[in-house]
Parts: C-alpha cells; sequence; structure tokens
C-alpha cells in the first residue's frame, strides 16, 4: 500500500525538468564512454563530488535514456517506493505475522526536554552546562530486521518487545579558548 501510495504522489515529477544542480549529476560528455566510467573510479575530480557507485548508476543510466530527465526520475521514485517494503518472503512474514502490536501512549507530558546554559567566565574562559530528558531507544544491534512504526503508534518487528524508557542526560563543561600568540608565542608574519 505504500509502495503504490508513493508511486502516486510522485510520479508527476517523471514528467519534470532537471532541477538545480541535476545536471551537474548526469554523466558529464567526456565520461560517456568506457574510458570516462573508469575515471569516475579511479580519477577524483573526474565527477562533481567522489561517489563512484553513484556515477557509475548515472553512467548506465544515461547509457539507457541520455540526457532525458524521465528516466532518471523513474529510477528515483521505484528505489524510494521500494525502500517502503520489506524486500523478502521472510522479512514480509517476520514484519506481519510474528509480533503482535504493541499499543503505545501517544501523549507527552514532558514541558521542557532540554535545557542548556552558557556563561562566559572571562574573554577566554566559558562554563556550559545542560539537561536533556528523552525517550531512550533500543541498542541498534536490537533493530536488526524487518519493522514498522505506523501512525497508530504501533511498533511491529524486533524492537516491538522492549517497553521506551525515559532517560536524563546532564552535562557540565568548562572551557579554555586559546587564541594563537596569547601564550606567549608570537606569529611569524
Amino acid at each position: 500500500m505504500v509502495f503504490v501510495a508513493t508511486l502516486l504522489a510522485y510520479l508527476p515529477a517523471v514528467n519534470a525538468s532537471f532541477i538545480w544542480n541535476d545536471s551537474d549529476y548526469v554523466t558529464a560528455p567526456a565520461l560517456r564512454s568506457l574510458d570516462g566510467l573508469w575515471r569516475i573510479w579511479f580519477e577524483v575530480g573526474a565527477t562533481e563530488q567522489y561517489y563512484p557507485f553513484l556515477h557509475s548508476a548515472f553512467w548506465m543510466q544515461h547509457r539507457l535514456w541520455g540526457d532525458a530527465p524521465a528516466g532518471y526520475y523513474l529510477v528515483n521514485i521505484v528505489l524510494h517506493a521500494g525502500a517502503a517494503r520489506p524486500t523478502t518472503i521472510a522479512g514480509y512474514h517476520y514484519q506481519y505475522f510474528t509480533n503482535p502490536p504493541i499499543k503505545r501512549l501517544k501523549s507527552y507530558d514532558n514541558f521542557f526536554p532540554m535545557i542548556s546554559a552558557k556563561y562566559y567566565l572571562s574573554r577566554s574562559l566559558e562554563f556550559q552546562t545542560g539537561s536533556n530528558q528523552a525517550i531512550s531507544r533500543p541498542p541498534v544491534d536490537s533493530l536488526t530486521g524487518a519493522w514498522l512504526i505506523n501512525e497508530d503508534a504501533q511498533l511491529r518487528g524486533c524492537a516491538a518487545q522492549r517497553p521506551p524508557a525515559p532517560s536524563r542526560d546532564v552535562q557540565r563543561r568548562l572551557q579554555l579558548q586559546t587564541l594563537p600568540g596569547s601564550c606567549g608565542h608570537r606569529l611569524a608574519g
């Protein structure tokens, strides 16, 4: 359902033209040959940014539909819509059949979740303090697998078995800032 909704929402973008700096990322004429593909991987500065996988994908797409933006937009829309779903049958089974949905409260009663202050004791000495309160999440290693949080605040998946836990963190810092030449050293010049 989310896949189809995403496709329908963004399908009109297929008819759009390139915007902002999109044309900088479409494969430049000097990089359209097999030698250009080699340069994408092994010559830093051949592309605007060194992202060889991305620019190799653009190189391949340029071989398919040239400078027409519709093909690039269609691939982008399908990739983003596809990210909304599990990609294996086991992922679908895990997401929808292994754990019943857990109801969560939608209320939040913490009016000041964070506060911080900074005080300059002198020109080069400052004191900072801060406190925050949050709902701590499970560690990353327990979030593997397919999971879903939907609009009804139901959580399905591996992290659903752990209740959210409030956490409080307080930090204090005393910082001394030194400038070049302030410790008796002179700058050459």
